[in-house]
């Protein structure tokens, strides 16, 4: 019997580290106008950004079905195996509903799913505990039990470098963004303890950023 350690494509595993460590991921499906493409297998970083630059469309996320989860399940389901699923925060995403909804259709008990309440590299470091804790021969339901607990000591702070996609995605004014651009202004995000993204700070300027952080 082995424990698999899952998660999705929120957590930017590089694919050659993703399977190095024995982690399975799950992707999300990224859209730029009828463009359709899957995370990390149709669609790399660097023709994300491209794409995102070039500003024909604004990209558009939708959280994994459950099948796609139900797959991994049902191949744990026969080989016996446990699993411990690491998710996007499940206020920011529908994923782990889906992920919730496979378990239900899988009716397979050792199933542990933790919203991990962060995204990015807070998941990882969350992820990466999980195979340390496996690795070192810790049952399924032990590993979700210390994720939980660790996952509020998890802080990730980012800094939105620029007002540009907050206008695009409607987050904040076209007036705002502008003169937040003139002015230099930094928001200084986090994530509230039932996983909301919050700004905590708006801060003039990179070098008082990096202070800041």
């Amino acid at each position: 019997m082995a424990i698999r350690i899952i998660t999705d494509s929120a957590a930017d595993f590089e694919a050659s580290v993703a399977k190095r460590r024995r982690i399975d991921v799950v992707p999300m499906t990224i859209q730029f106008g009828t463009a359709s493409f899957v995370s990390g297998k149709t669609i790399t970083n660097e023709v994300f950004y491209q794409l995102l630059q070039e500003g024909r469309e604004n990209p558009a996320t939708s959280q994994p079905a459950p099948g796609a989860f139900l797959r991994f399940f049902e191949e744990a389901k026969a080989a016996g195996d446990q699993v411990v699923v690491i998710v996007l925060s499940g206020a920011l995403s529908g994923t782990l509903q889906s992920a919730m909804i496979a378990k239900e259709m899988c009716e397979y008990e050792p199933i542990y799913i933790v919203d991990s309440r962060t995204v990015s590299a807070g998941i990882q470091i969350l992820v990466n505990y999980a195979c340390k804790l496996r690795d070192s021969g810790l049952p399924a339901a032990g590993i979700a039990e210390e994720v939980e607990r660790l996952k509020d000591q998890v802080r990730v702070f980012a800094v939105v470098d620029t007002l540009e996609y907050l206008m695009k995605g409607g987050r904040i004014g076209k007036v705002t963004a502008t003169a937040g651009t003139l002015l230099q202004i930094k928001p200084i995000i986090t994530f509230a303890p039932d996983g909301q993204l919050q700004s905590i700070a708006k801060v003039r300027g990179r070098n008082q950023v990096i202070d800041k952080l």
